[in-house]
């Protein structure tokens, strides 16, 4: 698998920190799903930032996106480098 070397986009580097937010969230029946993010999560799957496992919640059986540890590793460091992250 070729990866891909391009710096993240601002737009790619808000969803991993949307995704995240929500991993750590206290509220334990919000899990990130595709339909809360706008754009595609593709390039972020593709850099192996973000994955996806089948998750049961409630009746349903629902694809829950969750971060690598690449993507938090990345978000640890942006988060030293960037003094506007939240």
């Amino acid at each position: 698998m070729k990866y891909l070397l391009r710096p993240l986009t601002k737009r790619m580097i808000e969803q991993l920190i949307s995704v995240r937010q929500m991993e750590l969230s206290e509220s334990p029946g919000e899990i990130a799903l595709s339909h809360h993010f706008k754009n595609s999560l593709g390039g972020l799957f593709r850099r192996g930032f973000i994955d996806t496992k089948m998750v049961k919640h409630g009746d349903k059986q629902l694809m829950r996106i969750y971060l690598t540890e690449s993507g938090i590793i990345f978000l640890k460091n942006y988060n030293c480098h960037n003094e506007n992250f939240d």
